[in-house]
């Protein structure tokens, strides 16, 4: 049985990859770095993405038939370039899901903190790791 429409499920993943770590990132590198800096490169790596993205839609939009972006590659960058972007997607996947995690398990960790529980953030990280598998499981594709 299936609970969600395909629209409605490619809606929820770009919202959360769009926004997912960047709710709890962008605060901390502001704070880290300062607002002027902080601010300096948000608007660079803004305008870098929507020209990235822009490019992308060109592509596209200039190619008659369908492919996803790894099709795109090939056919006009050559193999070596989609074996490059097959290694750059594992490596980006298991990277931002290993981001997800540490930013989860440090703010269940200061969730639970203020409950007078002393759990650690790795604990916290698998537990929710544990959990978003299950619900994947249970409710995903």
């Amino acid at each position: 049985m299936r609970l969600l429409s395909k629209f409605t499920y490619a809606v929820a993943l770009m919202v959360a990859s769009i926004i997912g770590v960047g709710f709890f990132g962008i605060p901390q590198t502001f704070a880290t770095s300062g607002t002027g800096i902080g601010l300096i490169f948000l608007i660079l790596l803004t305008g870098l993405i929507l020209v990235t993205n822009l490019a992308y839609g060109e592509v596209v939009l200039r190619t008659h038939q369908r492919h996803q972006f790894v099709g795109y590659v090939r056919r006009y960058l050559g193999r070596g370039a989609q074996i490059i972007n097959q290694i750059n997607f594992w490596i980006t996947g298991y990277g931002s899901i290993l981001g997800i995690l540490i930013v989860n398990g440090i703010f269940f960790h200061t969730a639970v903190s203020y409950l007078g529980v002393d759990v650690s953030r790795e604990v916290l990280g698998t537990l929710f790791m544990i959990v978003a598998v299950a619900l994947a499981s249970a409710y995903g594709t």
